[in-house]
């Protein structure tokens, strides 16, 4: 199953991309200056023993990364070896988002655990280091205060939450999938 998801993941989301440039309006706003895949799922779980931060696998976990070219639709997965319980922090990165997609917003599209998809609420876009974007997921501390530089992809913040799903949700999990919408706004 690993070796499928390896070739099939990357694939599905390379034929994506060409059609979100082959039959979209014709217009790419900005093009990322990064090599490489750049866009990962950050997570901990609920006692914190089970971490990845990055887009590399890290112990028991197997990260499906994302390349980000441009503006358009990807997804982000991790594979457990060993099923996860429970959720401290779980988010999408962009590694140099700041840099490279000034002022980008992310909205996430589906979310599923152990292939199902699962009911979440409207997030908000972020960045804690100037440098890497990025939306929470689930963010058990610092509660429903928005930071100063929160931004949404509809350009509303009402509703927004760093905890945009039910945390019980995280039990037993094998296989984590979030596809999301990158939007990049108007160089005008």
């Amino acid at each position: 199953m690993k070796k499928w998801r390896s070739i099939i993941i990357p694939a599905l989301a390379l034929i994506m991309a060409i059609c979100a440039v082959s039959f979209g309006n014709g217009e790419i706003k900005k093009e990322v200056t990064a090599y490489g895949p750049n866009a990962y799922l950050m997570f901990a779980n609920g006692d914190w023993s089970v971490q990845n931060n990055g887009v590399e696998s890290a112990k028991g976990i197997t990260v499906y990364p994302a390349e980000i070219r441009s503006e358009g639709f990807y997804s982000v997965v991790l594979e457990f070896d060993i099923p996860s319980e429970g959720v401290s922090f779980a988010a999408i990165g962009i590694k140099n988002g700041e840099h490279d997609l000034p002022g980008a917003t992310i909205r996430i599209d589906a979310i599923r655990i152990n292939d199902k998809p699962i009911e979440f609420s409207k997030g908000y876009t972020t960045s804690d280091d100037g440098a890497e974007t990025r939306m929470n997921i689930y963010r058990e501390w610092g509660g429903d205060v928005l930071p100063e530089e929160a931004r949404s992809w509809d350009g509303s913040l009402e509703g927004a939450s760093s905890m945009i799903l039910d945390p019980a949700l995280f039990m037993e999990v094998t296989l984590l999938e979030v596809d999301f919408t990158v939007f990049c706004p108007s160089q005008d």
